[in-house]
């Protein structure tokens, strides 16, 4: 996983009124880091699937804040995917599975802020 992600935080959720959290996973190769020859050169995904898939238009009409955790690419998974079939740790779709451990203690970190 990569050390940082993205939060979106509506002007309702901000002026302190309470607000439910989505977590919101990219695709392969939407990580932020992720980047691709286009015809005008290297070209990087950065911050395209936080601005441009449509959570945070639906978070600011439903008072949610949107969690952007980012996977990122590494030998075992060239393509920055989110470990849905076990290529980085076998208790993946457990409570115990690293990344998701991981965004457990981020849901608790912006739980505890609110």
């Amino acid at each position: 996983m990569d050390k940082n992600g993205w939060l979106y935080v509506p002007a309702s959720c901000r002026a302190q009124q309470q607000c439910r959290v989505h977590i919101a996973f990219h695709g392969c190769n939407q990580y932020q880091s992720y980047s691709y020859s286009h015809g005008s050169g290297l070209l990087f995904f950065g911050t395209t699937f936080v601005r441009h898939a449509g959570y945070n238009k639906w978070a600011d009409s439903n008072g949610i804040i949107v969690l952007y955790p980012q996977a990122t690419a590494t030998l075992t998974n060239p393509d920055g995917c989110w470990d849905w079939w076990g290529y980085d740790d076998p208790n993946y779709p457990l409570k115990s599975g690293r990344q998701i451990m991981a965004v457990h203690k981020m849901i608790q970190r912006i739980s505890r802020a609110q």
